[in-house]
């Protein structure tokens, strides 16, 4: 794998369907793929149990970029829970991460809506899925301060992105890759700030 390739962080395709019909575009250049956000607030996320506690620490880092945005605690600031669940993408009650060796060829991590509906008429996210493809090379820095190596992707941008699409958020348009809602990340390549184009989508929300 060439570490010029792009890699797509975009969501799964029954979200991606969504988009495509039900997709807003802002003032800004992040877009919103549910006007109506997510319920109930504070987002819970449970992490699979064999999440390494490195990984489980970056992750609460970028769930504070979000929660540090304005809006109050838009996922619960507290430990995630642990879970045992194998599957992906189907209704349960609860918004799982799950791990699994998905081949390089696959995406490197995707959210999956798994319900949806109205709420005061607007489109609202009930429950998702996050997923984290295993097969590439993650980098996981819990001081972030290291660079990102040029074959490796760096994981807390990568969690930031889809976590800002579990809040209903869907891609930044900018070609200067400014911000962590873009919809490619390259080897060697990290953008770990919340952009202002995304606070101002995720006002519209919230």
């Amino acid at each position: 794998m060439k570490k010029s390739k792009l890699i797509n962080i975009i969501s799964s395709t029954m979200l991606l369907i969504v988009i495509i019909s039900t997709a807003l575009t802002v003032s800004a250049q992040t877009g919103i793929n549910a006007p109506g956000g997510i319920t109930p607030r504070p987002v819970v996320m449970r992490v699979h149990h064999t999440m390494q506690s490195d990984w489980v620490t970056v992750l609460g880092f970028a769930r504070n970029s979000w929660n540090n945005q304005g809006f109050g605690n838009l996922f619960d600031k507290n430990n995630f829970p642990l879970h045992v669940t194998l599957g992906y993408g189907f209704v349960n009650g609860y918004n799982d991460i799950t791990l699994w060796n998905r081949g390089v060829n696959s995406y490197i991590m995707q959210v999956n809506i798994v319900s949806r509906g109205v709420v005061n008429g607007k489109s609202t996210i009930f429950e998702i899925d996050m997923d984290i493809n295993t097969s590439h090379n993650w980098f996981v820095d819990r001081t972030l301060t290291k660079p990102v190596p040029t074959d490796a992707v760096d994981f807390h941008t990568a969690t930031i992105h889809e976590l800002g699409h579990v809040l209903g958020l869907y891609h930044n348009t900018n070609t200067q890759r400014v911000s962590p809602m873009f919809g490619a990340l390259r080897f060697g390549e990290s953008r770990r700030n919340i952009h202002s184009d995304d606070k101002t989508a995720l006002g519209k929300i919230y």
